[in-house]
């Protein structure tokens, strides 16, 4: 591809102007050292170290994260609990520019992992909190998100649905932003869990699933990937598909099929690289590229960040680097 063009159309992500809307985490990261195993159990004794506990922003949040460091501005729908994680939420969002509109239901989701810093930060463990009784959002509290976000669609070029199956998409906030985004022309991505109600997203610009979920949507197990392609986006009713295949890179869909391999040249933890990829390849779409330019880039994206421990999103300028240095690995 032509790397000029590329870039331009990177540089156009400054002051895009976009929607999140889906379910939300807080990803917490607790550090320690594992030096003997615990004699109650046999098991890893792990020393957690005093104040080596870091917050990230999870799910449809690091969506929005990610969007808003590659200088996109970034509004955020969503749903926490009248806790700490959502005011952990509601802080990081401040810190990196991203405005906010919440409803309070349930309590706020958390996924904490624990990493063992004595082994080149081994993933030990993943603790989940919040998710023993999910119910679908109250009526009003939908309501309230969807008038938020009808009262600003003016401003907004794209929304991105991200569908983690939790709360927020449970519902008809998902089919009633679909057909206003479609009805005053703006861009929509959709990334649907197969076994929430994955057809109420049909009619969006673009549907981005990764590989199993796929596989899960169509329900037929012995289609190539073309043909596994063209009927997700027969059934989804979409403009494109992109289907993320991990290690294998993505498969589009568009007016033809094509497969892009991956970018990644070393992988050290895979944690949201959907997310951002997602998020490059809404803002790639939205500043000019066809969608398999912008799957091109939004590749580019997630093989920075799962380069990087941890929930990472990246910056417009290592995204660059990595364009223009792409022939030289």
């Amino acid at each position: 591809m032509d790397k000029d063009r590329i870039i331009g159309i990177i540089k156009k992500f400054s002051g895009r102007r976009i929607a999140v809307v889906g379910d939300l985490a807080l990803d917490t990261y607790v550090y320690g050292s594992i030096t003997r195993l615990n004699p109650e159990s046999a098991a890893p004794l792990i020393t957690i170290e005093d104040g080596k506990e870091e917050y990230k922003l999870g799910c449809a949040a690091n969506v929005a994260l990610n969007s808003s460091s590659l200088e996109a501005k970034v509004d955020l729908y969503g749903a926490v609990g009248n806790d700490d994680g959502g005011k952990m939420i509601n802080k990081l969002c401040l810190d990196h520019g991203i405005s906010f509109v919440e409803v309070k239901e349930g309590k706020t989701i958390i996924k904490q992992r624990f990493i063992d810093k004595s082994h080149k930060h081994h993933y030990l463990m993943r603790a989940d909190f919040g998710e023993s009784n999910l119910n679908q959002m109250s009526n009003k509290s939908e309501n309230i998100l969807y008038g938020e976000f009808f009262r600003n669609t003016k401003e907004y070029e794209g929304v991105i649905l991200s569908d983690y199956n939790k709360r927020v998409l449970r519902g008809d906030l998902g089919p009633k932003v679909i057909a206003l985004a479609d009805e005053l022309g703006i861009k929509s991505i959709v990334d649907p869990k197969p076994l929430n109600n994955f057809i109420a997203f049909r009619g969006t610009t673009l549907v981005r699933p990764n590989l199993s979920e796929a596989r899960a949507i169509v329900g037929k197990n012995n289609l190539n990937d073309e043909e596994l392609a063209l009927h997700l986006k027969e059934i989804m009713q979409s403009d494109g598909v992109v289907i993320t295949c991990g290690s294998e890179g993505a498969f589009v869909y568009d007016c033809g099929f094509y497969h892009i391999p991956t970018k990644a040249r070393e992988v050290v933890d895979v944690t949201g690289a959907g997310d951002t990829f997602t998020a490059a390849l809404m803002l790639s779409f939205l500043s000019g590229a066809s969608i398999m330019e912008a799957a091109h880039i939004a590749n580019h994206a997630a093989g920075i960040v799962v380069e990087k421990p941890g929930t990472a999103s990246l910056t417009q300028q290592e995204l660059i680097e990595r364009i223009l240095h792409e022939d030289s690995h």
